[in-house]
């Protein structure tokens, strides 16, 4: 649909991506990870604070077991050990590749199709406050003022698909997308620390919420039915979680996030739409790629999740860190599309 991205464009993709899963094979007892999630993850909402994950506690020593048993005891922990080191291995590679991929792919939409519409104003600040989208235009590379493509092959791939093709269809399966992500996030976060689980809940209603705006703001009637079913479905989950984090008794700013996040999430379930295919085209299209990595940072969690073992805190940290820069990459989509702005500055200015 995007066409296919140039060879110059490829080779630091696949070379980092190479990079990065060759080290985990060297050493994956010490796989390498984001210093703290928690810097990444900040002010997902009209707030600035921070959310602060506790360590893992360690595993249990087995003790007191009999003389006979013992080698086979420590064999098979030695097993579970070298599975769980692979497990952290490749899910740290993997996890490295989808963030690349994010880059890559969000770029090349942007070189061939959406910067004609960058240029305008960009707004005010679109759930969060964090300025850092604002230096996004300025990172892009290799764009001319006439928004045109040098190579050949790139040329008429939007053009060469029908917008009805692109549009509705499109914007149906990125809903339902989303609703799977929400279920995976259900199944995952119990096995999750405390703050983990409440920030991975922020982040999960912050991306869906941002998600439906911009599948909204240009929906027909058979897209507006499908978000308003999707709306209900992230609530209802939504809720089920948040009542689950209060039946503890540990502090967490996340509880107070994800409350707020579920107000403005209901808020937005009032439609707002003018219909638009081409647009619709666009915008559910780079929202499906967007959820598709979402999904596949939570997939790398599940062998940890059908084992019922802790699952490692750089495999949890890695994760979350796509789901940050997803969050990301989303406010700037809200930010330079005009409609979507204006709908999130107007709800965002109501008293929750």
């Amino acid at each position: 649909m995007f066409g296919r991205p140039s060879f110059p464009w490829c080779m630091p993709l696949f070379a980092a991506a190479t990079a990065a899963l060759g080290a985990e094979a060297r050493t994956p007892e010490t796989t390498n990870a984001p210093s703290s999630y928690a810097a990444a993850v900040s002010a997902v909402m009209l707030h600035d604070e921070t959310l602060r994950p506790d360590l893992f506690p360690p595993l249990n020593v087995v003790v007191g077991q009999p003389l006979g048993g013992l080698e086979s005891s420590v064999f098979i922990e030695g097993q579970k050990q070298r599975q769980i080191s692979q497990l952290l291995a490749v899910s740290a590679g993997l996890v490295a590749v989808v963030c690349l991929a994010v880059a890559f792919f969000v770029l090349q939409c942007a070189r061939k199709a959406l910067f004609p519409r960058l240029f305008g104003p960009l707004g005010r600040r679109a759930l969060s406050d964090s300025e850092w989208e604002d230096k996004w235009l300025e990172e892009c590379p290799e764009y001319d003022s006439e928004g045109q493509e040098d190579e050949g092959d790139e040329e008429g791939t939007w053009d060469e698909i029908p917008a009805a093709e692109t549009g509705e269809s499109v914007a149906l399966q990125t809903l339902e997308a989303l609703r799977d992500l929400m279920t995976l996030g259900m199944r995952t976060m119990p096995h999750l620390t405390f703050p983990d689980r409440g920030t991975l809940l922020v982040l999960l209603l912050t991306i869906s919420t941002q998600e439906l705006v911009l599948c909204g703001v240009y929906a027909t009637p058979a897209v507006e039915a499908e978000r308003q079913k999707t709306v209900d479905f992230i609530r209802e989950n939504g809720l089920k979680e948040l009542q689950q984090l209060h039946t503890t008794r540990e502090k967490c700013n996340a509880k107070g996030r994800a409350k707020k996040m579920l107000r403005l999430l209901e808020r937005f379930g009032t439609s707002r739409s003018v219909p638009n295919l081409s647009e619709l085209a666009v915008e559910a299209s780079i929202c499906a790629y967007r959820i598709a990595q979402c999904y596949k940072a939570l997939e790398q969690l599940q062998p940890w999740v059908e084992m019922d073992l802790p699952i490692p805190e750089k495999v949890v940290e890695q994760a979350l860190a796509v789901f940050s820069y997803t969050r990301k990459t989303a406010k700037s989509r809200l930010k330079l599309d005009p409609a979507a702005n204006a709908w999130v500055v107007d709800i965002q200015g109501q008293r929750l």
